[in-house]
Formats: structure tokens, C-alpha cells, sequence
């Protein structure tokens, strides 16, 4: 790959990120919705006497709710997506370095092999 190619794909890397962090936050408002819903539809269940009562109630309400079922099970593969995305970005990132350091060195190596005679004009 050139190396002008890279910035593009380091850009389109972290426009990706951005996208699967935007959608994990919009994922994560709508779990807390779902909760917030049921919370407080167990609080004013008057037939709940304790608070042991009201988070069994509350734990077995969540693991048969469809919504928040599928809610959680978005919000773990955006997370394996976010991760991968993060390794995809940093990867880009250091072979972009690895590419400019090669470029160096072979700028490097050109000079080195340069008379200093051959130099004049180039300050």
C-alpha cells in the first residue's frame, strides 16, 4: 500500500469507530428506558413487600422481555464490534508509521550516499 493511501483508510477507520460508539451509546438510552419503565412499574406493584421481592421481580421481568433481550444481546456485539474496530484503527495507524519510517530510511540512505559536493543547491 502507498503511503498516501493511508490517511484515507486511518479516516474511514475512525468514521467506522465513531459510527458502532454512536450506536452503542443510542443502544445503551434505550436499555435504560426499558428499565426505567419497569422500575417503575415495580414500585407501584403494592404487592411487592421488600426490596428483595421488587429485584426478583425486577431480574425475572428483564430475562423475559424481548425488547431488552435483544437490546443486551445489540449491545455485547457492538462491543466485540468496537473492539475490533479500535484493533483495525491502531493497526492502520502503525503501519502508517512503520511506511514513513521506511520512507525516511531510504531518504536516508540516498543522502548518505551522497558526495557532499553533490549537496550544493539543495539548502
Amino acid at each position: 500500500m502507498k503511503l498516501t493511501e493511508y490517511p484515507q483508510l486511518i479516516y474511514e477507520a475512525l468514521t467506522r469507530l465513531n459510527r458502532l460508539e454512536s450506536e452503542m451509546t443510542i443502544c445503551k438510552q434505550k436499555i435504560a428506558e426499558v428499565e426505567v419503565k419497569l422500575d417503575a412499574a415495580i414500585a407501584n406493584d403494592s404487592t411487592l413487600k421488600n426490596d428483595q421481592q421488587r429485584k426478583g421481580k425486577r431480574s425475572i421481568a428483564l430475562l423475559s422481555d424481548s425488547k431488552y433481550l435483544k437490546l443486551t444481546g445489540n449491545f455485547l456485539d457492538l462491543t466485540d464490534e468496537i473492539t475490533e474496530a479500535k484493533a483495525d484503527l491502531e493497526l492502520l495507524r502503525n503501519q502508517f508509521s512503520v511506511v514513513k519510517l521506511q520512507c525516511r530510511l531510504e531518504i536516508a540512505n540516498k543522502l548518505a550516499g551522497l558526495e557532499p559536493s553533490d549537496l550544493v543547491g539543495f539548502v
